[in-house]
């Protein structure tokens, strides 16, 4: 009997997410601003590479190194599941404003409920969550490259959408700046 292992089930989440968000895009709002390709390659090539050294099946040298052994592997199977499925909830509430580049879409409005009233950034919360669980999936040294390459590039495509939404929204979005969290909730502060 093969046993199922927590890698290739990972591969699995990873070819159904990127299946509902390929046949989603058909259904968003037409654009009125978008990044510029350049920008848009800051944080595709990453992801792409990112996500390459997460299921690339035998690695070899030092990218193949075993950091993690055993069901634990498991655990991160389950989070790159939670963060994917964070990916879907945040889109869907999105709904027609949903851009694959750093965009605002005609008669855009800013969404504050759902998932976006827990973090300003919930897709790339668990796109990070995914791309992290999957590497503690892998157990492999790839998968620590990939998080370490996949950090950075969505820190920037962060930075350059709250300059864009603060450009469009103004005190609305600095307000929701303030409240709300890019990644993560905030954590209630004494007064």
């Amino acid at each position: 009997m093969t046993r199922f292992e927590p890698l290739p089930f990972c591969g699995w989440l990873w070819l159904a997410w990127a299946f509902y968000w390929w046949r989603s895009a058909r259904l968003a709002a037409k654009t009125a601003v978008v990044e510029t390709p350049a920008q848009r390659r800051g944080h595709i090539l990453p992801t792409a590479a990112s996500i390459w050294l997460l299921l690339w099946p035998s690695p070899p040298g030092p990218l193949g190194a075993v950091w993690l052994h055993g069901s634990a592997r498991w655990t991160g199977a389950a989070l790159a599941a939670a963060g994917l499925l964070l990916c879907v909830w945040a889109r869907v509430h999105l709904g027609r404003y949903w851009s694959a580049e750093v965009a605002l879409k005609e008669d855009h409005r800013l969404i504050r409920s759902g998932p976006y009233a827990l973090a300003r950034h919930p897709i790339y919360t668990g796109f990070l969550s995914a791309i992290a669980g999957t590497a503690v999936a892998g157990g492999r040294a790839a998968g620590l490259l990939a998080f370490a390459i996949a950090v950075p590039a969505y820190w920037i495509k962060l930075r350059r959408e709250d300059a864009l939404l603060a450009g469009a929204f103004g005190a609305d979005y600095e307000r929701y700046r303030r409240e709300v969290g890019a990644l993560f909730p905030r954590l209630p502060t004494r007064r």
